[in-house]
């Protein structure tokens, strides 16, 4: 067997395109939005926060996708990186395949005035397109409330879609199934979720398996005969942990046996396994015991300022269900009153990015 040491594990990252030989365990549910995909152009994929809808859509479809000639699977989208005008984000995708720069505001302007169809029709080729909006959530959660306006908007241009089914435009949306029922309050595009969806159901101990064990087989690595037990043992009794399931692997395999080419037993126990792995790597930071001096917080100020940036990150209240809150760069810089503090502020973000 091929022994390759590259970590094919993501920690708290998604799967992607480009890391989708180690995607295991959801091959059913990527399947099942295919047969969506084939009969209708539009597909919103919803699960609780923590059931991999990012991966299995880009790991899953978008990669399956992007190796047809039949397909053109474009750059993936968000709705809070344009919250203003979240339509913008879908001129920006389309426009990104114009064969000629002349096309793109006439594109830019069909998807303004809502009509997709138009905006197809104007783009090189006879392929059908891809387009993923992932985190659609945030159409509510960042798109401000006094662009109400803009929201709608977005929406009809999916329930237009919805309708289009010869369309060369297909789309597949991912959200938290916390956000459902934002969607029903909207009755055409509540009546298209209802119609359209695939629901994201957790993993069975077979998947999860997979999930667990084929990407190091990818690498040429195995587990000792008790580890894989204990790990399931630990996922089956905290809901919604693939991330953490994924931090934990990634942990485990920098402390792995490279001799005997395994994974370990005692190396989970000593991180802390499943729920210990990321607190334990999180306090190492915030303490400065890491090793890594990059991922240090040196000083009291510096952990007092993490605290704050962290509590930036996320968007509470009493009204609203707790969500991530991403924010510009300068907005956190902003947050210091001197030209220190905003010394200390940067130093502190690149620590977090590391």
């Amino acid at each position: 067997r091929v022994i390759r040491e590259e970590n094919p594990y993501q920690g708290l990252n998604a799967f992607t395109q480009k890391t989708a030989e180690f995607f295991f365990g959801r091959e059913a549910a990527a399947q099942e939005i295919l047969q969506k995909l084939s009969k209708s152009p539009f597909v919103p994929v919803i699960g609780v926060s923590g059931s991999g809808k990012s991966s299995v859509v880009r790991a899953g479809v978008m990669a399956k996708l992007g190796t047809s000639t039949r397909w053109t699977v474009l750059t993936a989208i968000k709705p809070g990186d344009s919250p203003i005008d979240p339509v913008n984000e879908i001129s920006r995708s389309l426009t990104q395949v114009c064969a000629q720069d002349s096309q793109k505001p006439r594109v830019a302007m069909a998807v303004g005035n809502g009509n997709l169809s138009e905006a197809v029709d104007l783009l090189p080729g006879d392929e059908n397109l891809l387009l993923v909006v992932d985190q659609f959530e945030e159409i509510f959660t960042v798109c401000p409330p006094e662009q109400e306006a803009e929201r709608k908007r977005f929406l009809q241009l999916l329930v237009d879609l919805s309708q289009q089914l010869d369309s060369r435009l297909r789309i597949v949306t991912t959200m938290r199934a916390d956000f459902f029922e934002q969607c029903l309050t909207y009755r055409e595009f509540g009546k298209v979720i209802k119609r359209q969806q695939v629901l994201l159901l957790p993993m069975d101990d077979e998947e999860l398996q997979a999930a667990i064990e084929e990407p190091a087989a990818v690498q040429g690595y195995g587990f000792e005969p008790r580890l894989l037990e204990l790990i399931l043992e630990d996922v089956t009794t905290e809901s919604n942990c693939l991330p953490l399931l994924q931090f934990a692997l990634t942990q485990l395999w920098e402390q792995r046996d490279q001799e005997r080419h395994l994974l370990t037993e005692a190396a989970y126990r000593t991180m802390g396994r499943l729920m210990g792995a990321l607190n334990s790597h999180a306090e190492s930071i915030y303490g400065g015991t890491i090793a890594d001096v990059k991922l240090r917080l040196r000083s009291d100020e510096q952990r007092e300022w993490a605290r704050r940036i962290c509590l930036k990150l996320v968007r509470t209240g009493t009204a609203a269900k707790d969500t991530r809150q991403r924010q510009p760069q300068q907005l956190v810089l902003g947050l210091g009153k001197s030209t220190q503090e905003k010394r200390t502020i940067r130093d502190v973000i690149q620590v977090l990015v590391n």
